[in-house]
């Protein structure tokens, strides 16, 4: 084989490896730090505080609460647990506290290292929202 073949072939292949790295940061929540969902009556935004979860460790995410006119929506009933897709872990109860008006602190312990998703279930205005934040600890 020629230099300029392996030469040719090693770029190749090393482009290759940096283009899986980069979608798979992407896939497993690293880059990923928010996430939204919304139905007729209700939006919500939640956001990671950092970019990667820390095993074993209070870890926070921030939800804001609007109506479809966003306006922000105080007092909701919101659930949340975290779920390891991959691994039968259970969920692990997230402790919510509303800390302004439409604004609400998130805050649970991953267990182990890996791709994890905040599961969270909000009810206000008569109507129930289901979302999933993607995110990763380590």
């Amino acid at each position: 084989m020629s230099k300029k073949l392996a030469a040719l072939a090693c770029s190749v292949v090393i482009l290759i490896a940096i283009g899986v790295g980069w979608m798979n940061r992407t896939a497993n929540g690293e880059a990923n730090m928010s996430s939204s969902a919304s139905n007729e009556e209700l939006r919500l935004d939640i956001r990671s505080s950092k970019p990667l979860a820390t095993v074993m460790r209070e870890n926070v995410f921030l939800l804001t609460l609007t109506d479809a006119q966003g306006l922000p929506l105080e007092h909701a009933d919101i659930n949340a647990y975290l779920v390891m897709p991959s691994m039968f872990c259970g969920k692990i109860p997230v402790e919510v506290t509303e800390t302004s008006s439409g604004e609400y602190r998130l805050s649970g312990i991953p267990v182990m290292s890996g791709k994890w998703n905040a599961e969270i279930a909000v009810t206000a205005k008569s109507s129930t929202l289901h979302a999933a934040h993607v995110f990763t600890a380590k």
